[in-house]
């Protein structure tokens, strides 16, 4: 495992100080507390609502995150990568001190080095359609949209051609500076960040490659270039995207002798409760599993203001399934995926029952 130095702050440092070094370094900086590893921050997960970074502490910024083991398979860390929005995480020695850091690109130099990732073609796994903004909207704009899609990166047109990507990496140097003051009233900046033209902060050259590359060519294409995300294009049209979390999701599944669930979007706070979550949901597949080719297995959670949302996709006998689940405690929510789960395959039992009868009663 190739490893960088970690950039690690304690929790009461200025957040001014962890963006400066997450514009230079362009992944993520480690937040200690009491000794012990708190969290990490990036410009995925830093809070726009600061008015002031020089003023906030590193504490109220960072989110919970795994770490990684000195000497952990590439299974391993792209489970950790996996198990949230990460561009860098941290490794530790068996005492838990952070001896580097491991970012989503080395992994991806990696996975091509060993030739771990298949040749087929890349349209069949980007992810679409590629949300857009037009270069003469403004990044208040880009930002309503972001939330909207529950995407970081947007596809800049001009017209239907691609010209661009603008992320929250894009952002976080307008977030660093503080706003002006006058006295003892706070006054906007001259120019406020909201209606910038996204012209005015777009960066010159992006990362794209045309529909007709194979996953592999695109693998080698992020690892080289240093970049998470490549622009899937139909001549200059942008019909996708395909990132690194993307080809680890392919990768992933090439490993796995048993059934596997792709579990997403849990939140920092229950993020420990990920290994135990995909043991539950398998439990419920693996009754059926000798009965049905059940492939794909993915769980999204998504938190409301009072509930959780459960959105469970999977193939069942190359038949593409899919249902949600809404409960107020994720728990709750857990039984509620294995309990549709059974209903499910036990209908598909029944009905495969049921043509076998029939077969016979033909012959």
């Amino acid at each position: 495992m190739d490893l960088t130095e970690a950039k690690v702050f304690d929790a009461s440092e200025p957040l001014s100080k962890a963006i400066d070094e997450i514009l230079r370094s362009g992944t993520a900086v480690f937040v200690m507390k009491g000794g012990r590893f708190f969290g990490l921050i990036d410009d995925r997960n830093m809070s726009m609502g600061i008015a002031d970074p020089s003023r906030a502490k590193c504490e109220g910024a960072s989110v919970k995150s795994p770490t990684v083991q000195t000497g952990a398979s590439v299974q391993e860390r792209m489970d950790a990568f996996l198990s949230g929005h990460f561009k860098a995480l941290p490794v530790v020695d068996p005492k838990g001190k952070i001896v580097g850091s491991t970012s989503r690109s080395d992994l991806l130099r990696e996975l091509c080095s060993l030739k771990l990732v298949p040749r087929v073609q890349v349209y069949q796994f980007m992810s679409k359609p590629a949300y857009t903004i037009r270069h003469d909207q403004t990044v208040a704009d880009a930002k309503t949209i972001m939330k909207k899609t529950g995407v970081h990166r947007l596809v800049v047109t001009s017209g239907e051609n691609a010209v661009g990507v603008i992320s929250t990496f894009d952002f976080a140097g307008l977030f660093s500076k503080p706003r002006e003051r006058k006295g003892y009233q706070v006054i906007s900046q001259i120019t406020s960040s909201e209606s910038k033209k996204i012209d005015d902060i777009l960066r010159e050259r992006f990362s794209s490659v045309p529909e007709t590359f194979t996953l592999d060519e695109a693998a080698e294409k992020m690892a080289s270039e240093g970049v998470s995300s490549l622009v899937i294009l139909d001549g200059m049209k942008p019909t996708g995207l395909i990132s690194a979390t993307d080809v680890f999701k392919v990768v992933r599944r090439l490993f796995e002798n048993e059934k596997d669930v792709m579990v997403s979007g849990l939140d920092p706070e229950h993020l420990v409760y990920y290994g135990r979550i995909k043991e539950g949901v398998l439990g419920s597949v693996k009754k059926f599993e000798k009965s049905f080719n059940i492939d794909n297995l993915a769980v999204h959670f998504k938190k409301g203001k009072t509930m959780y949302e459960a959105t469970v996709h999977m193939d069942l006998n190359g038949r593409h399934v899919a249902f949600k689940c809404e409960a107020h405690e994720l728990g709750e929510a857990v039984a509620m995926i294995s309990k549709e789960l059974k209903i499910i395959f036990e209908k598909a039992k029944s009905e495969k029952m049921q043509l076998k009868k029939r077969e016979r009663d033909i012959e």
